[in-house]
């Protein structure tokens, strides 16, 4: 660093700084999805952030989503994971209720509570009786 000036050291930290945070964001996330809990509280990562996901037809904010089912359709692997959502603007507003038709291998897109202005996708990598395991690039 002896012979570098201010500028290239700044530049060399934040070509570091960016390299690293590139690499974290490489890494896969894991989100599980359980029966009866709020819909991705139960995040797997390494800074285990607490994150929570809505559908991207819920026009809302501040209400909470759960997983309200897991069930399977047929024999061909088709699972059927049913979200609900409460609305926090209007108390007295009925639950509304989201069905995703899934197996493993599809795709899904959510509203992320980190990313509330952007579709996050969510790729299915395990289904079984009351939990889904979700991967996010």
């Amino acid at each position: 660093m002896k012979g570098l000036s201010k500028n290239a050291k700044t530049a060399l930290a934040l070509a570091l700084m960016l390299s690293a945070t590139a690499h974290i964001h490489a890494e896969k996330e894991k989100i599980v999805f359980r029966t009866g809990m709020t819909a991705g509280m139960t995040v797997e990562t390494p800074y285990r952030v607490i994150d929570s996901f809505m559908p991207l037809s819920f026009i809302g904010n501040g209400g909470k989503c759960h997983v309200t089912s897991i069930r399977k359709l047929d024999a061909q692997e088709m699972w059927c994971m049913t979200l609900t959502v409460e609305s926090a603007e209007q108390k007295s507003a009925e639950p509304v209720s989201f069905d995703f038709y899934i197996k493993r291998g599809s795709t899904i897109f959510m509203r992320r509570l980190l990313m509330p202005m952007s579709a996050c996708e969510m790729r299915v990598t395990s289904v079984d009786w009351n939990t889904v395991t979700f991967e996010i690039e």
